[in-house]
């Protein structure tokens, strides 16, 4: 695909060129997950909301239901201890393996 400009307007608004709306799959009232790549480029990719019912909410609950089972969540005592975890873990792919398992359960 060829490198397309967007132009930042009011309220941090842009519009899409139409190649990569179709090539993404997305249309209005479509999510899009943003993320912000190593070297700060921005990567775009088409987001799914589960609702509250559907098989994929039910998979989604299911796959959390065992991260709590196998210990993979952390108990932050304000915003910045969950902030500062945050910054640290978008730099890894697993950020609860270097964790050890007494302090999973503890306030960051």
């Amino acid at each position: 695909m060829a490198r397309k400009l967007v132009y930042i307007r009011s309220r941090n608004q842009i519009t899409l060129p139409a190649e990569v709306v179709s090539h993404l799959d997305v249309g209005k009232g479509d999510y899009l997950q943003v993320e912000i790549a190593p070297g700060g480029r921005a990567q775009l990719a088409p987001a799914r909301l589960a609702t509250l019912g559907t098989p994929e909410a039910d998979e989604q609950n299911r796959r959390a239901d065992e991260d709590i089972k196998a210990g993979r969540f952390r108990i932050f005592k304000d915003a910045e201890s969950f902030s500062r975890f945050s910054r640290i873990s978008s730099r890894t792919s697993r950020p609860f393996a270097r964790t050890a398992p007494s302090k999973r359960l503890r306030e960051s």
